[in-house]
């Protein structure tokens, strides 16, 4: 189940199910994931019969977040025991210091951590902007944060948030993404720079635009982020805090 969990977040999910299974009877207590999904309505076809095999997928981002954040709370026991143990109390405190202090560089060395908990053959879902955020949103979750992604504002859709409070205050922690395709090796280093720099601007400039710093948790301190992730390395390529505009 962990397996098709992070499949599903990544939206990498191959499921198929025979005519057999289809029409079969189902014994709930050995049911495959996939056929307990497709039960449940989660899934719907993906393509014709093919070799007496049906192919299936999620049919939205709606569905697809729904389901996976279920999946969360239905493994997260397992999953966490299993493999992702991103953060002890002592780093996850050191995490919310540096969210609460803009510290550009602490935020961006914990979101590698995070990144770095993914064994090599999870890395390789990180294809698309979307993989970074749930698989960021998978990790942090299941390490005791509590995280949102595309959450819905008046004016757009926030990449990804963090919440939390302390004694005095509670706090809104609200990211914008953007990928560096730097996995061309057309492109020289002075290329990727200037396209690292163009994209970290225009999360910047979207965060402001759209009212981001507006928080959508009442009475919490908002502070924005504007994140570029790399496509070759698989982690923050850039990050920078974003103010307000005067």
């Amino acid at each position: 189940m962990s397996v098709l969990l992070q499949k599903l977040a990544a939206d990498k999910a191959d499921i198929s199910l025979s005519r057999a299974q289809l029409k079969g009877t189902i014994n709930i207590a050995e049911i495959d994931p996939g056929l307990m999904l497709y039960q449940t309505g989660a899934l719907t076809f993906k393509d014709k019969l093919l070799n007496q095999a049906r192919s299936l997928q999620l049919p939205n981002l709606e569905v697809r977040s729904y389901v996976v954040e279920n999946l969360y709370a239905a493994c997260a026991g397992a999953l966490q025991a299993a493999q992702l143990d991103a953060f002890t109390e002592k780093a996850k405190a050191a995490f919310i210091r540096c969210l609460t202090s803009a510290d550009e560089n602490g935020i961006a060395r914990c979101l590698g951590q995070c990144l770095n908990q993914l064994t090599y053959h999870e890395k390789a879902y990180l294809q698309t902007e979307y993989d970074f955020q749930v698989m960021l949103n998978l990790v942090l979750r299941l390490s005791g944060f509590q995280t949102n992604i595309e959450t819905q504002l008046l004016t757009g859709r926030t990449d990804f948030q963090i919440t939390c409070c302390d004694q005095d205050n509670a706090y809104c922690f609200v990211f914008e993404f953007k990928l560096l395709h730097d996995d061309d090796p057309g492109l020289s280093a002075q290329q990727c720079r200037a396209q690292q720099d163009k994209l970290l601007q225009q999360a910047r400039e979207q965060i402001q635009s759209r009212g981001y710093y507006l928080s959508a948790v009442p009475g919490a301190q908002t502070k924005c982020f504007a994140v570029v992730f790399s496509l070759k390395n698989k982690n923050v390529a850039a990050l920078c805090a974003v103010n307000p505009p005067a």
